[in-house]
């Protein structure tokens, strides 16, 4: 599948498009998740999400939706644009406009509303030698994860300007493209994580569960690990699984997943989860930063988290991982 927007959209019942960067960075403590996607009431426009977790403890979040910066080669809404400047290997990503500054805990049981904004700006190359992991196979089985699919492993470094502030983020990150139907009504469970380790090791690793018994198994479960250069298919055992009582009380619980590819086996544990970004989704599927909370229950949400790991034997690594909390499933009205 090529990194350009597609030219015509099909018509096909609740297809999309979508676009996600992500990635911590240990040395500055900031971890990113930025996505921009064909909104579903109308797919000539694009949502867009910028999500920046803070070492400090606050989020700098941010969502529109609109077209002002689309162009038939580079997808953008209104403040967010990607230009594809080689297929397959690099792309800029680049925001300028006002953002939310926010604490992680505000935005675990509140959907982000409007009021005092920063000034927020940044242009970055991703940039990556290292094959795309096409995983559009394994989402033909699931509702949510689009029948294309590719993931790829680069480099991102850029200053993310905040009210006349320069952070700086330089690291390797993860970027992902993919179209077809999503509809994410059925989901419960499901992890995307990437980890990057200081021995050269890394990694990419995809699961979900579509219904409402976790022993049946999951729908898709895939991973692809890298050495040298090379992508290598492989098997994922990931666990242990949030549980249905009080899951936000285990997102930052030690994860062990391993890895199993040409006979052999790799044990790591995200043994830290040094930030969290909450965001509610919602049927038939929308994002919205934040978590609405009815009565004393999470609802079921997506969490975005940084993740220091540790491969079995020592080996230090990190990277961010994506999970769904469960919970009862909202529509859009029920935001309100």
């Amino acid at each position: 599948m090529e990194d350009y927007p597609i030219k015509t959209v099909p018509d096909v019942a609740n297809w999309s498009e979508n676009y996600a960067l992500a990635g911590f960075d240990p040395a500055s403590g900031i971890d990113l998740f930025l996505a921009l996607g064909r909104w579903r009431k109308d797919l000539t426009l694009w949502r867009e999400m910028v999500g920046i977790a803070l070492p400090d403890g606050t989020i700098l979040a941010h969502r529109a939706i609109g077209d002002s910066l689309n162009t038939k080669d580079a997808p953008g809404a209104t403040n967010l644009k990607i230009t594809i400047d080689e297929d397959g290997s690099r792309q800029t990503w680049s925001f300028r406009g006002a953002a939310r500054r926010v604490t992680a805990e505000q935005l675990s049981s509140e959907i982000l509303i409007d009021g005092p904004l920063e000034p927020v700006s940044f242009e970055c190359s991703f940039i990556s030698a290292l094959p795309g992991w096409d995983l559009g196979s394994g989402g033909k089985a699931s509702a949510m994860a689009g029948h294309a699919h590719l993931e790829q492993i680069g480099r991102v470094a850029m200053d993310i300007r905040v009210a006349g502030e320069a952070m700086r983020f330089d690291s390797q990150v993860n970027r992902d493209h993919s179209r077809g139907p999503r509809v994410v009504g059925k989901l419960t469970r499901h992890v995307w994580c990437h980890g990057i380790f200081e021995n050269g090791f890394a990694f990419q690793a995809y699961e979900a569960y579509e219904g409402d018994d976790p022993e049946s198994g999951p729908v898709f479960s895939k991973a692809c690990v890298y050495r040298e250069g090379r992508a290598i298919p492989a098997s994922l055992t990931f666990g242990p699984r949030l549980p249905d009582a009080d899951p936000l009380k285990h997102i930052r619980d030690p994860q062990t997943i391993v890895l199993r590819f040409e006979g052999e086996e790799v044990e790591l544990v995200a043994e830290a989860f040094p930030t969290v970004i909450h965001i509610q989704f919602t049927k038939p599927w929308d994002n919205y930063f934040g978590a609405r909370q009815i009565g004393s229950n999470p609802t079921r949400r997506l969490v975005e988290q940084s993740i220091r790991y540790r491969i079995k034997g020592g080996t230090k690594g990190y990277g961010h991982m994506e999970r769904t909390v469960p919970g009862a499933i909202l529509d859009d009205l029920q935001l309100t």
